[in-house]
């Protein structure tokens, strides 16, 4: 099951009006699911505004502490005309025209269980 999560920063949610979403309820609606023997495909987006140096690693290791199978990562690309682009106005890091086979990061699998290797 996709899962558009976004971002685990209450303050990115409400930046792309994602308020809707519970920051503070993700690891027990993800536990649920995998009881529930849904496998959940987290989908997070980085390059939001409240992102920092850090915020890579923590994100990776709080879905690895959730032991959430799969994870999809996104680059923030704004497109022409969006309140994204309106609002950095001509900040260098944000590209104006799209670029679909530049948005998707990288999609892995998180290990569950580890292994030793049979001789």
């Amino acid at each position: 099951m996709a899962l558009g999560v976004e971002t685990f920063s209450a303050k990115n949610l409400q930046e792309v009006n994602k308020t809707f979403h519970a920051v503070d309820k993700y690891a027990e609606s993800f536990r649920r699911i995998m009881d529930a023997g849904i496998s959940p495909h987290a989908l997070i987006i980085f390059g939001l505004p409240d992102d920092n140096a850090n915020t890579f690693k923590y994100t990776v290791d709080y879905l690895k502490n959730l032991k959430v199978p799969i994870t999809q990562f996104f680059i923030l690309t704004p497109y022409p005309g969006s309140p994204r682009v309106t609002r950095s106005g001509a900040r260098k890091s944000l590209r104006q025209e799209s670029q679909p086979s530049a948005r998707t990061l990288r999609c892995f699998r998180t290990r569950t269980t580890h292994t030793s290797p049979t001789p």
